[in-house]
Protein backbone atom coordinates (compact mmCIF):
# COMPACT_ATOMS: atom_id res chain seq x y z
CA UNK A 1 0.00 0.00 0.00
CA UNK A 2 1.55 3.31 -1.09
CA UNK A 3 1.49 6.52 0.94
CA UNK A 4 -1.27 7.89 -1.30
CA UNK A 5 -3.54 5.03 -0.24
CA UNK A 6 -3.43 6.06 3.43
CA UNK A 7 -6.31 8.11 4.83
CA UNK A 8 -5.42 11.84 4.83
CA UNK A 9 -5.25 12.00 8.64
CA UNK A 10 -2.58 9.27 8.79
CA UNK A 11 -0.06 10.52 6.26
CA UNK A 12 2.54 12.17 8.46
CA UNK A 13 3.83 12.86 11.93
CA UNK A 14 2.29 16.33 12.09
CA UNK A 15 -1.15 14.78 11.54
CA UNK A 16 -0.45 12.65 14.62
CA UNK A 17 0.51 15.74 16.66
CA UNK A 18 -2.67 17.47 15.53
CA UNK A 19 -4.77 14.56 16.83
CA UNK A 20 -3.14 14.29 20.27
CA UNK A 21 -5.86 16.21 22.18
CA UNK A 22 -8.43 13.61 21.08
CA UNK A 23 -6.86 11.16 23.52
CA UNK A 24 -7.52 13.51 26.44
CA UNK A 25 -6.13 13.02 29.92
CA UNK A 26 -4.77 9.51 29.32
CA UNK A 27 -1.04 8.97 29.66
CA UNK A 28 0.85 9.50 26.42
CA UNK A 29 3.96 8.10 28.06
CA UNK A 30 5.44 7.27 31.43
CA UNK A 31 9.13 7.42 32.33
CA UNK A 32 11.33 7.15 35.36
CA UNK A 33 13.55 9.91 36.75
CA UNK A 34 15.64 8.49 39.53
CA UNK A 35 13.20 6.79 41.90
CA UNK A 36 10.20 8.78 40.69
CA UNK A 37 7.79 7.89 37.90
CA UNK A 38 6.66 10.76 35.68
CA UNK A 39 3.60 10.93 33.41
CA UNK A 40 2.66 13.09 30.45
CA UNK A 41 -0.91 13.10 29.15
CA UNK A 42 -1.78 13.50 25.49
CA UNK A 43 -3.21 16.95 26.19
CA UNK A 44 -0.02 18.01 28.01
CA UNK A 45 2.13 16.58 25.24
CA UNK A 46 0.20 18.55 22.62
CA UNK A 47 0.43 21.77 24.65
CA UNK A 48 4.18 21.37 25.17
CA UNK A 49 4.83 20.67 21.48
CA UNK A 50 2.88 23.78 20.46
CA UNK A 51 4.66 25.83 23.14
CA UNK A 52 8.06 24.71 21.88
CA UNK A 53 7.04 25.59 18.32
CA UNK A 54 5.89 29.05 19.42
CA UNK A 55 9.17 29.69 21.24
CA UNK A 56 11.13 28.70 18.13
CA UNK A 57 9.04 30.93 15.88
CA UNK A 58 9.40 33.83 18.34
CA UNK A 59 13.17 33.26 18.22
CA UNK A 60 13.08 33.74 14.45
CA UNK A 61 12.72 30.21 13.08
CA UNK A 62 11.59 30.17 9.47
CA UNK A 63 10.27 27.13 7.58
CA UNK A 64 13.16 24.88 6.61
CA UNK A 65 15.62 26.32 9.14
CA UNK A 66 17.77 23.74 10.95
CA UNK A 67 17.54 23.52 14.75
CA UNK A 68 20.10 21.67 16.87
CA UNK A 69 18.32 19.43 19.41
CA UNK A 70 20.54 18.02 22.16
CA UNK A 71 19.67 16.27 25.38
CA UNK A 72 19.11 12.94 27.05
CA UNK A 73 16.52 10.57 25.65
CA UNK A 74 13.20 11.40 27.24
CA UNK A 75 10.05 13.46 27.20
CA UNK A 76 11.72 16.85 26.77
CA UNK A 77 13.77 15.61 23.82
CA UNK A 78 10.70 14.16 22.08
CA UNK A 79 8.77 17.40 22.65
CA UNK A 80 11.67 19.49 21.33
CA UNK A 81 11.92 17.33 18.22
CA UNK A 82 8.17 17.44 17.53
CA UNK A 83 8.00 21.15 18.37
CA UNK A 84 10.73 21.79 15.81
CA UNK A 85 8.77 19.87 13.17
CA UNK A 86 5.53 21.66 14.09
CA UNK A 87 7.24 25.05 13.69
CA UNK A 88 8.47 24.01 10.24
CA UNK A 89 12.09 23.53 11.24
CA UNK A 90 14.47 20.70 10.41
CA UNK A 91 15.68 18.93 13.56
CA UNK A 92 19.40 18.17 13.75
CA UNK A 93 19.66 15.68 16.65
CA UNK A 94 22.85 15.63 18.70
CA UNK A 95 23.93 13.10 21.30
CA UNK A 96 23.94 14.33 24.88
CA UNK A 97 27.74 14.22 25.11
CA UNK A 98 28.45 16.09 21.87
CA UNK A 99 31.35 18.43 22.71
CA UNK A 100 30.89 22.15 22.20
CA UNK A 101 33.46 22.40 19.41
CA UNK A 102 31.78 19.62 17.41
CA UNK A 103 28.37 21.17 18.08
CA UNK A 104 29.67 24.50 16.75
CA UNK A 105 31.06 22.80 13.64
CA UNK A 106 27.75 21.04 12.96
CA UNK A 107 25.84 24.28 13.52
CA UNK A 108 28.13 26.07 11.09
CA UNK A 109 27.88 23.38 8.41
CA UNK A 110 24.09 23.18 8.49
CA UNK A 111 23.63 26.93 9.17
CA UNK A 112 21.67 26.32 12.39
CA UNK A 113 20.95 29.50 14.31
CA UNK A 114 18.85 27.87 17.05
CA UNK A 115 19.80 25.27 19.65
CA UNK A 116 17.48 23.39 22.01
CA UNK A 117 18.97 21.74 25.09
CA UNK A 118 17.89 21.09 28.68
CA UNK A 119 18.33 23.93 31.15
CA UNK A 120 21.36 23.72 33.33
Amino acid sequence: MGADALPPDRRNLLSYVERLPRFGPRDAYVWREGVRWRHRTYVELHRRILSCAAILRDAGLRPGDPVLVQGPDGADWVESLLGTFWAGGVAVPLETGTPGDLRALIASRCAARLFLAPAG
